[in-house]
């Protein structure tokens, strides 16, 4: 995989962005945190991925976390039924 269109941002409680890094070629990313600055989040995008958000006071330790992206998929429109479905096989 590329993880170079990867964008790994800090951002604080209005969602202003604090720092913007790259992964390294493996995936893995490092960045310093300035408490000063009160970053609460981490946003993580690229092209065909559903962006992430990784907020801090939802884990108990901010070293070695893993986040994983997920392919984005395209919705299609549709009607949306309600009540038992039942898959059968014919």
């Amino acid at each position: 995989k590329n993880f170079n269109q990867i964008t790994v941002q800090l951002k604080d409680l209005n969602g202003v962005v604090l720092k913007t890094i790259h992964p390294d070629s493996k995936g893995k990313f490092s960045m310093d945190l300035n408490w000063k600055l009160n970053p609460v989040s981490i946003n993580i995008s690229g092209p065909n991925y559903e962006t992430q958000e990784l907020y801090f006071s939802s884990v108990r330790s901010l070293s070695n976390v893993r986040i994983e992206l997920l392919d984005q998929m395209e919705m299609i429109r549709g009607e949306v039924i309600q009540g038992d479905v039942k898959a059968t096989e014919e």
